[in-house]
């Protein structure tokens, strides 16, 4: 996957006389195993909860936006999903959203909405997520974009 997103940013810097670049986190599951393979190119790592554990985010493997620098390379991260865990991938307007004090939701109480949300289902968790930011924000608009993903990891049947 790394790979995948060097080939992007080669294609982009390649193709793009306007200096277009793109944050981007990328996750791939195998259904199977349960492993999860990602790639943060100037996003942020995903935020999981493996099993009935809390809400944390992943190790970073950051590199820069895509085509931003020209022979940029990317780290893979790799994690395991027990069955039953949880991972919640974001745009940076979810922590970034901001109270009339201006000041940032952040990543904590991002986990602390997500803790109190374990026992829901991926589409609960995002519902989680948005109700966060609107709480906190009241009012006030989003001063970004704001997009969530989550999932919620179910073993293979038997057989």
């Amino acid at each position: 996957m790394a790979r995948a997103v060097e080939h992007l940013n080669h294609a982009l810097i390649a193709n793009d006389g306007a200096g277009l670049s793109v944050s981007l986190s990328c996750a791939l599951l195998d259904i199977t195993t349960g492993a999860v393979a990602y790639v943060d190119a100037g996003h942020g790592a995903p935020t999981i909860a493996l099993g009935t554990k809390r809400f944390a985010r992943l190790a970073a493997t950051s590199g820069p936006a895509v085509g931003v620098v020209e022979d940029a390379t990317y780290a893979e991260g790799e994690v395991r999903l027990a069955p039953g865990s949880a991972l919640l991938l974001h745009t940076a307007g979810l922590t970034d959203a901001r109270a009339a004090s201006g000041e940032p939701l952040g990543d904590d109480r991002l986990r602390a909405a997500l803790d109190g949300a374990q026992d829901r289902s991926a589409t609960g968790l995002v519902a989680a997520a948005i109700a966060a930011v609107d709480r906190f924000g009241g009012d006030a608009p989003p001063a970004d974009d704001i997009c969530v993903l989550a999932l919620r990891y179910r073993a293979p049947a038997p057989g």
